[in-house]
């Protein structure tokens, strides 16, 4: 901002003499910040020629203007703007929103002098005399300005940017007889209140931003204006293609160039335009096709359209994501980059169809919570750096484990105590780069889609030049893909009472099975166009099912009412019918890597499930035998540390699935004496042991 505004006072300077205007690269932006600023008037003694026309006059006002970019070397990414109320309008068919009273060759004159005057961009017009801040944030900086609009008369309120440039034809415009030492002095420069009271703030802000306004209160409101959030910056361009090349390029013997320009580290890719340059390719991750039944596997076999367990490839039309996964191929082949979502922890991306409306939402397994490329400032930090001591090279030992306090508590208290654990993700027992896998897993478990998980499977995403080069290899990305869900809004937002007790039922039932440590109001979307006409309840964000242990497994619903009613007879008939072993192994069919220790929390939560609904439990009551309801261990983790002591002492030396058979065995012997012994059922259908 020093730049600019010492731009504008060297122009007003009393000896500034006419010059070209400096050369500004400007960098695209999805909104743009412009000041307008009134030239001086001239000095009374000096002789003005008369306009002689309508055009003469209309061009006089246009040029009554000096124009400045804010930030032009810059990408705005955010711009909030305060500022009292003094009504608006919107002429029809210019493209132009107008706050306050401003003169219409005037308005058309800054629009065809302005930086960017397609039909792409809307106009915003607001006299900076009653606007009392505006906050800018690009992706290197901070800043605001502000002036007295709010708390002094109109015009009172002088802007550090808001001063008078030169009207730099006054001398040269004098006519031969006028007086040579008067059309020689500079004019003197207007009063800092005439100078705020004329200025005009102008943004320009493009078709795909996201605007928004509320009222602040006391005749003022807020406009705000955000670009959408394309944070990829050369660097990481730069790491993917050291990933996928092998190559070493940030050794400072290397620039990437794109046409003409070489690309700055931290300036984010769509400055340069190349988002739509890219080529993406949105591919499916399954086990490799086996040959058709019958064939002796000879080359030139055709791939089978079902996975080892049956169940439809994605490439196969009877696989209940293949149209959104075609429509968002189409999608990324006509240009549409993927949009990060809005809020979240993690990389969650909309990929768009032909006609830029979303149909799928793709979570890259590399930019979860805590993974190395999160675009959200969560990445894990770096590993501890190796020390050469003694003649060789020793790694310092990872941190203690977390104990007390918020360090304990997990999830973001731990991560600003700085005490997560190498490897750990937000919850405790599971790993960053293992969501996505996660995500699929629910959808694949979710037997008849009982529970409603959108159809989820695992894709790479490819992204290349268009014509690859002899032996060039694209970077890419794996993670998940999810039918998108247009919903009404998410369980936060209304409440609870309105759902049927099946609706909830289906969400515990499923949540329960998969020990999920994530579940809350906002990861469960509700729209109309249910059996009966209401609420549709639909799960999403399962990247945090499936833990190595029982420690943070919880359920929002478990306190809501229809949690404390007992299941019908369809929901225990689906409960019976679950085989935690036939699940491990549809989970291996579908080529999901998942952890011993995990299965094993499966098929002791989904036992748990089974014994309680067959008990005559409601799901809060399960619940609060696989949960923790206080500072304390929960039952199925007191439950689970005597089992595995029993069949330590039983079976220590055994192989492993001897063990586990043991475990197992001793577990199911606990859950029946808990449930056959005596136990109190507080109103609030928790269970106490």
């Amino acid at each position: 901002m020093a730049l600019c505004s010492a731009r504008v006072a060297d122009a007003a300077g009393p000896t500034a003499a006419p010059r070209a205007p400096l050369p500004v690269v400007h960098a695209p932006s999805h909104v743009r910040l412009v000041l307008a600023v009134p030239h001086v008037a001239p000095a009374p003694d000096v002789v003005q020629p008369a306009a002689t026309s309508p055009q003469q006059q209309q061009q006089e006002q246009e040029e009554h203007y000096e124009t400045l970019e804010v930030m032009a070397d810059e990408a705005i990414k955010d711009l909030k703007l305060r500022m009292l109320n003094r009504g608006f309008r919107r002429p029809p068919g210019t493209g132009c929103l107008v706050f306050g009273d401003l003169d219409e060759h005037v308005r058309a004159g800054l629009v065809r002098a302005s930086p960017a005057p397609g039909s792409d961009f809307l106009h915003i017009f607001a006299p900076a005399a009653a606007v009392e801040s505006v906050s800018v944030r690009t992706l290197l900086r901070e800043f605001s300005l502000s002036s007295g609009a709010g708390g002094s008369p109109a015009g009172a309120g002088a802007w550090p940017l808001v001063v008078a440039a030169p009207r730099r034809a006054a001398a040269a415009a004098a006519p031969a007889g006028a007086n040579a030492a008067s059309a020689a002095a500079p004019p003197p420069p207007p009063p800092a209140e005439a100078a705020a009271t004329s200025a005009v703030v102008h943004l320009l802000v493009h078709k795909s931003a996201r605007v928004a306004w509320r009222h602040m209160g006391n005749d003022t409101f807020e406009l705000s204006i955000s670009s959408p959030a394309e944070t990829t910056t050369a660097k990481d361009l730069m790491r993917k293609v050291e990933d996928a090349t092998g190559l070493s390029l940030r050794d400072g013997q290397h620039q990437l160039v794109y046409g003409s320009q070489v690309l700055e580290a931290t300036r984010p890719l769509a400055d340069y335009g190349i988002t739509k340059g890219a080529v993406l390719k949105l591919l499916p991750v399954q086990p490799a096709a086996a040959a058709p039944a019958g064939d002796d596997g000879a080359d030139g076999a055709a791939p089978r359209d079902t996975l080892p367990d049956g169940s439809p490839r994605l490439e196969s039309p009877l696989h209940s994501l293949h149209e959104h996964w075609k429509r968002a191929r189409a999608g990324l082949a006509e240009g549409h980059a993927p949009r990060l979502a809005p809020a979240g922890t993690g990389g969650c991306y909309f990929l768009l169809d032909e006609e830029g409306r979303p149909t799928a939402v793709f979570k890259p397994n590399d930019e979860e919570p805590l993974a190395a490329n999160n675009p959200r400032g969560r990445a894990a930090p770096p590993p501890p750096s190796p020390i050469h001591l003694g003649g060789a090279w020793t790694f310092p030992a990872p941190p203690p484990p977390r104990t007390t306090g918020a360090a304990a508590a997990g999830g973001e208290a731990a991560i600003a105590a700085g005490a997560v654990a190498p490897g750990e993700g937000l919850r405790r027992g599971l790993r960053p780069g293992e969501g996505a896998v996660r995500e699929v897993a629910a959808f694949v478990l979710d037997h008849g889609n009982f529970s409603g998980v959108p159809p989820t499977a695992m894709v790479q995403l490819e992204v290349g030049r268009g014509v690859a080069g002899a032996g060039e290899a694209p970077a890419a990305k794996v993670g998940s893909l999810q039918t998108f869900v247009a919903a009404e809004s998410d369980c936060e937002e209304r409440g609870v009472s309105a759902f049927s007790a099946r609706e909830v039922h289906k969400i515990a039932i499923l949540d329960l099975r998969l020990g999920n440590t994530d579940r809350n109001g906002s990861n469960i979307l509700a729209r109309r166009g249910g059996a009966d006409g209401g609420w549709e309840l639909v799960p999403i964000d399962h990247g945090c099912c499936l833990p190595d242990s029982f420690e943070d497994i919880s359920f929002e619903w478990s306190w809501w009412p229809q949690a404390e009613l007992p299941f019908d007879e369809a929901a225990r008939a689906y409960i019976a019918a679950l085989d935690a072993d036939k699940d491990a192994a549809t989970l291996a069919a579908h080529g999901l890597p998942v952890r011993p220790e995990c299965l094993r929390v499966l098929r002791v939560c989904t036992m748990v499930l089974k014994k309680g609904a067959a008990a005559g439990l409601t799901p809060a009551q399960i619940a609060g035998v696989v949960s923790r309801e206080g500072p304390g261990r929960s039952p199925v983790e007191r439950m689970h540390a005597l089992a595995a002591a029993r069949a330590s002492a039983e079976a220590g030396g055994a192989p492993e699935a001897a063990r586990e058979a043991a475990y197992l065995r001793h577990m199911g012997a606990l859950v029946d004496e808990l449930l056959a012994d005596d136990f109190v059922l507080e109103n609030a259908g928790q269970l106490l042991l």
